[in-house]
């Protein structure tokens, strides 16, 4: 399994710059990439799970779904349906067929030692490495979408409210605020 090397678990949602950490540790497989926590302890079972360094990386969900919006594979994710807007784009979301999950809280669905957070991706990449010794590099940046960084130029209080009902347990779990 790939996203795991040593005693090093890690944890990826999608669209949570995963993906830029994965290749930081020389990680590439794209058929085990978005798996959830319990998937993992699963398939390296308990004694190596309960001796590792797990940690996830985690997004605020009103910029997270931006970021799904303008990426290909969640654009185009039905054949002959382009979503033009945010609002129709999420209205597919509880429809969506994703690998374990849509929220971040399905991906790390059991307790880890560190969560990157995407806002504070450089300072939490730093106190990995102040605090366990493992290097991640932070200038690796892939799979960044074009668009606007601030996402709140994208939201309107449709998508608001959708974001607050298909994300809510990330929200509450994880303190996310519009």
């Amino acid at each position: 399994i790939k996203m795991v090397t040593g005693n090093l678990v890690f944890i990826h949602p999608p669209r949570c710059s995963g993906t830029s950490i994965e290749q930081s540790f020389g990680w590439s497989n794209e058929s085990e990439k978005h798996l959830c926590a319990s998937s993992i302890r699963r398939k390296i079972g308990d004694e190596h799970w309960n001796n590792s360094f797990k940690f996830g990386a985690i997004r605020n969900p009103f910029d997270r779904v931006v970021s799904m919006y303008h990426a290909r594979c969640y654009r185009n994710f039905r054949k002959g349906i382009e979503f033009e807007t945010l609002a129709q784009f999420l209205s597919f979301i509880p429809r969506m067929p994703t690998e374990e999950g849509i929220q971040c809280s399905d991906f790390i669905n059991e307790h880890l030692d560190f969560i990157v957070r995407y806002e504070n991706r450089n300072s939490d990449i730093d106190k990995i490495y102040k605090e366990f010794g493992i290097k991640i590099d932070k200038d690796i940046h892939s799979r960044q979408t074009a668009r606007e960084k601030d996402y709140r130029i994208y939201h309107n209080e449709k998508t608001i409210d959708l974001v607050r009902i298909y994300f809510k347990d990330d929200i509450e779990r994880f303190g996310y605020k519009y």
